[in-house]
């Protein structure tokens, strides 16, 4: 090989010229393995940082998780999974409600009250001839009104010392609560009666006498009550169009006949007369015994999206809110009024509805159970 350099030539052996070449190779492979190795490591920094970011974005991921539950939770159990619960058999909390565990002992308490009020009527008609006592307006006789401020008291020994049997009731202003006047009720001749007052210095101007034939009262008497019988059985037979099931429609009867002998039974042990006023007192009776039945049979049998122990509570809250409401406001009305009739009829609807809530909550409800277990309701 022969190189020129100004002017001149030279000669180099090829010997050289191959190290030389040799050289240049060597070098040029190690800065390829130079690279090779710098790109290496560039690979494996950005592995690690990739593996760090995925770390950090499952990190947050595993934090917003519990975030995410704790929002969505709430929403789906309020509107999805009580459904749920509530459309299969019910759960082992229902399963020991008194309702489904002792509704055998509830139902012989309410058919105790009823067979004791039967037996009780029995005997008292026995002795009397009659289911109850009966005051002027239904037997007849005689109805002695007195204008006088005398105490009653003193016509009452007057009458006890003749006797006489007669009731007194004493007549009071509605504002002031004095005395105005003194009511005699008698079945006997009233002219008698009028001559002893007389005796007392009551004038016979202050005397008025009301007289009802024994027939008329008899025959008003047997109209109030085929009236009621009337109302009974129309009620039994509404109820068993509406629910259409002998157990139930039973269950409303049997409540409703319950409300009513057992509050007549009470009624003749305290020796209360019975008027007119009274036996319409028994049909407001009926209606509100009916009103709680009803309303206990239709929130059990007609509700199936909800368990029964839910249905029967529902219903419960409900009834006692109305019986007790108009328990005591009737019981308040009592103690306020002054006139017999309205008192009467105040007392009747007392002791009624407070028959009512034994008769409701523990006989009704305790059948509705039965029928429900029969029916595979439950």
């Amino acid at each position: 090989m022969f190189i020129n350099i100004v002017g001149a030539d030279f000669f180099m052996p090829e010997e050289i010229i191959n190290k030389n070449q040799q050289k240049q190779e060597q070098r040029e492979q190690q800065e390829k393995q130079e690279q090779r190795e710098q790109e290496k490591r560039l690979e494996q920094q950005a592995g690690q940082q990739e593996k760090k970011q995925e770390e950090q974005q499952e990190q947050q991921a595993e934090t917003t998780q519990p975030e995410a539950e704790t929002k969505s939770k709430p929403k789906f159990k309020l509107t999805f999974k009580p459904k749920q619960k509530e459309q299969n058999q019910p759960t082992d909390k229902a399963g020991k409600s008194i309702y489904l565990t002792h509704y055998k002992l509830l139902l012989s308490l309410s058919l105790l009250i009823l067979l004791s009020s039967i037996v009780y009527l029995s005997i008292f008609y026995a002795q009397h001839n009659s289911f109850m006592l009966k005051d002027v307006s239904l037997t007849g006789g005689s109805t002695i009104t007195i204008a006088t401020q005398l105490n009653s008291e003193v016509i009452e020994n007057m009458l006890n010392a003749n006797n006489i049997d007669a009731t007194t009731r004493v007549v009071r202003d509605l504002y002031t609560g004095k005395q105005v006047a003194i009511i005699i009720e008698t079945q006997q001749n009233a002219d008698s009666i009028i001559e002893k007052l007389k005796q007392l210095g009551i004038n016979q101007d202050d005397i008025t006498v009301e007289f009802t034939g024994p027939a008329l009262s008899q025959d008003f008497f047997k109209q109030l009550l085929k009236a009621l019988a009337i109302a009974f059985v129309f009620m039994a037979i509404v109820v068993f169009i509406i629910f259409r099931a002998y157990m139930p429609s039973l269950a409303v009867v049997l409540a409703a006949l319950t409300d009513l002998l057992a509050c007549l039974a009470i009624i003749d042990a305290l020796g209360m007369k019975i008027g007119s006023a009274g036996i319409a007192a028994f049909l407001m009776l009926l209606g509100y015994s009916v009103d709680t039945d009803i309303m206990l049979t239709t929130r059990v049998l007609k509700h199936k999206h909800m368990q029964f122990e839910k249905r029967i509570k529902a219903a419960l809250k409900t009834g006692l809110t109305m019986t007790l409401t108009s328990l005591i406001a009737v019981f308040i009305a009592y103690l306020l009024v002054t006139s017999a009739m309205l008192k009467q009829i105040f007392a009747i609807l007392s002791i009624g509805l407070a028959i009512d809530l034994a008769s409701t909550w523990l006989g009704n409800a305790s059948l509705l159970v039965i029928y429900a277990k029969k029916k595979q309701m439950l």
